[in-house]
């Protein structure tokens, strides 16, 4: 297997991916979390106060999504090159060249039309799946499918 693709990231694509992080679910559940809980538990006045730290930490947790996209605007300013080979995943933008053995990353995950390769220390390769042809995602799907078996792969 030999892909190699040219595409540029939107700053909309950026922030979906970044939202469906499974980092950024448990934040959000925890934020409707603390509301549930005030709302069963609270009374009159303690409600108010509790719903308004919720409120806030939504915000706030989206204003740092945003501002971490505006810092990362390099990184998509310039078409990336991806090649997906058997041996390695290799990703070229404005401002980098990598090309690292699969070995690398613990697990692929699929998730709202992205794939996120990710690597034991959590960190996450954002990979559009509009970028490849139907043929194209079929192989890679069965590529990450027989790289990643159960337990180290979802979606």
């Amino acid at each position: 297997m030999d892909i190699t693709t040219t595409f540029q990231l939107t700053r909309r694509e950026l922030l979906s991916a970044t939202r469906t992080l499974t980092v950024m679910i448990p934040m959000y559940g925890a934020v409707v979390l603390g509301l549930l809980t005030s709302a069963f538990f609270g009374s009159g006045m303690k409600v108010v106060p509790a719903v308004a730290t919720c409120v806030l930490g939504v915000a706030a947790v989206e204003f740092g999504i945003r501002r971490s996209i505006k810092r990362s605007a390099s990184l998509i300013e310039a078409p990336w090159t991806v090649r997906i080979t058997e041996g390695s995943f290799g990703l070229t933008t404005g401002v980098s060249h990598s090309e690292i053995d699969w070995s690398a990353y613990a697990r692929v995950t699929s998730r709202a039309g992205f794939w996120y390769l990710r690597q034991p220390n959590r960190a996450a390769v954002i990979l559009p799946q509009r970028v490849f042809t139907e043929a194209q995602r079929a192989e890679l799907a069965a590529f990450f499918a027989a790289r990643f078996p159960s337990g180290k792969r979802v979606g």
